[in-house]
């Protein structure tokens, strides 16, 4: 279970993912970093923000610091009137009746038997979708709460349609609606992927995104195999680069600490963090760690059940 406890105000950092994600800590707030990208590499550490900012000063090209990607959570399965996979592909029709020119047998066929008995106007009004033009689509957030499996069907839904792998390799997505956008970098991260887009540009529409997909594998991201013949990235110890910290303001804090043995938890957009601060205010620190000069000790006194503990936190040299 989560503690929370104010620690007053402090100096706020702005942590920068190389995905685009952002995440803003204190500066004693503590992560889980490891030197390269693949865990051949066992050697990890523990160290503050403001320690890696330190570090990403002198040596942001040379020695990179990436944290871990997140395990999906596997939520219970959801009954939302209709099926992931059949609803992903809807999404990206510019007719839900029709078929786009160039779906294949396999997508047509799923589709068909999954929506045979869903009565599409009343699903689609029913989530705000059913007179949205394709510029104005979006993932409405119950789809997100899905277990692993439904999530990587309204993945493969999509995909199928608007995905595709260029010629270096990459998995992107092309969709001419800025919050669909959003959405789906949303959905490849909560299955512990990497996922960011950009502005492109289309001689059809004034704004088109393109989506970058990175899951640790990318055959999990099709469905057809005439989509997933052009894939071969399986990396499943892929890992989250930590590009850029910058001082981001002064305000109120809190420290939240997880019972959990790894002490690390989720934090926002799906980025893994560790137990914050509090557990080094409690626990000795060796006095060659220059950031954590202590000395003498610390107490913690609590009180349970009528009786009271005290625990005594001291700080010596360590050879």
């Amino acid at each position: 279970f989560p503690s929370h406890d104010k620690l007053g105000k402090k100096d706020v950092y702005k942590l920068t993912f190389m995905d685009g994600r952002v995440v803003r800590a204190t500066g004693d707030h503590i992560w889980q970093v490891y030197n390269h990208i693949s865990y051949d590499d066992k050697v990890e550490r523990v160290i503050t923000t403001a320690e890696i900012e330190k570090h990403l000063l002198h040596n942001k090209h040379t020695k990179p610091l990436y944290t871990d990607l997140i395990d999906s959570e596997n939520s219970p399965k959801l009954n939302l009137g209709i099926d992931f996979y059949a609803f992903g592909n809807l999404l990206c029709r510019y007719n839900y009746y029709n078929h786009n020119p160039g779906d294949d047998l396999y997508m047509r066929e799923r589709c068909r038997k999954s929506l045979s008995s869903v009565k599409i106007e009343a699903v689609m009004t029913g989530y705000g979708l059913m007179f949205k033009r394709l510029e104005d689509r979006f993932i409405p957030d119950c789809f997100m709460a899905g277990s692993t499996s439904q999530r990587y069907d309204l993945l493969n839904g999509i995909m199928d349609v608007i995905g595709y792998v260029n010629d270096t390799g990459d998995v992107l997505a092309d969709t001419v609606s800025k919050e669909l956008a959003e959405s789906l970098v949303k959905l490849v991260r909560s299955l512990g992927g990497m996922s960011y887009y950009v502005k492109g540009f289309s001689c059809l529409h004034d704004d088109v995104y393109n989506v970058n997909v990175i899951l640790k594998n990318d055959k999990l991201v099709f469905a057809t195999d005439r989509k997933n013949c052009d894939t071969s990235y399986n990396d499943t110890d892929l890992r989250l680069r930590i590009v850029n910290v910058e001082l981001d303001g002064y305000e109120e804090v809190r420290c939240i600490s997880i019972d959990h043995p790894s002490q690390l938890y989720v934090t926002d957009h799906y980025t893994v963090t560790h137990n914050s601060s509090l557990f080094n205010e409690l626990t000795p620190l060796p006095s060659d760690r220059s950031d954590f000069g202590k000395s003498g000790y610390k107490e913690l006194c609590v009180e349970f059940d009528r009786n009271e503990f005290t625990l005594i936190t001291s700080y010596r040299d360590w050879e």
